[in-house]
C-alpha cells in the first residue's frame, strides 16, 4: 500500500483529519485549545479509542464522571457527521494528551456502554441451556435403562471418580 497513491490510504487520512478537525480557522482553533486547556485543569482527560477496523486509536476528551478504564466500551461521535460509533478504550491518559498545535478539535466520549446486564443475560441463558442439556441427557439415559433393563447405578466407572 502506497500512502501517496492508494485511494483508501488517502481517504483514510482525510477522514482521520475530518474526524478530529472540522476547523481550519486559526481563531477557532486557538479558542478550542484554550477551552481544552481549561477543561483539562478541571478534570477532563483524554482516552484512546479503537473504533471498528480503524488502524489506529483516536483521541477523545473524557469527563471525569465517566471514570473510564482500559477495555471499557464507549459511544463516541465519529467522522465529519459525528455518527455514533461504539469503540473500545485502549488507553486512559493521566492528564489530557492534546496536540494543541495540530489544529485538531477533539470530540467528547458520549458515554460508557454498561454491558453488565447484557453479560448477566447471556450467563443466565447459558446456565439454562446447560440445565436443559443435562436434563435431556438424564431423560435419554432413563429411557435407555427402562427399555434395556440395565441398571446404570450399578455400573462402576472408577476412572471417572473424583479423588
Amino acid at each position: 500500500m502506497n500512502p501517496e497513491t492508494d485511494i483508501f490510504a488517502i481517504d483514510h487520512q482525510v477522514d482521520y483529519h475530518q474526524h478530529l478537525s472540522g476547523y481550519k480557522d486559526d481563531t477557532m482553533t486557538t479558542n478550542n485549545n484554550m477551552i481544552s486547556l481549561l477543561q483539562a485543569q478541571r478534570g477532563m482527560t483524554t482516552v484512546k479509542v479503537m473504533i471498528g477496523i480503524e488502524p489506529k486509536p483516536y483521541t477523545y476528551k473524557a469527563p471525569p464522571h465517566l471514570d473510564l478504564q482500559r477495555d471499557d466500551t464507549v459511544v463516541v461521535p465519529f467522522g465529519k457527521d459525528n455518527h455514533r460509533k461504539v469503540g473500545q478504550v485502549v488507553e486512559v491518559d493521566d492528564f489530557a494528551d492534546l496536540e494543541l498545535d495540530s489544529g485538531i478539535c477533539y470530540k467528547w466520549v458520549i458515554d460508557v456502554v454498561d454491558t453488565q446486564k447484557y453479560e448477566e443475560l447471556l450467563a443466565e441463558e447459558n446456565y439454562i441451556r446447560d440445565q436443559l442439556r443435562r436434563a435431556e441427557a438424564a431423560e435419554k439415559l432413563a429411557r435407555l435403562a427402562q427399555n434395556s433393563g440395565i441398571n446404570f447405578d450399578q455400573i462402576k466407572t472408577p476412572a471417572l471418580e473424583k479423588k
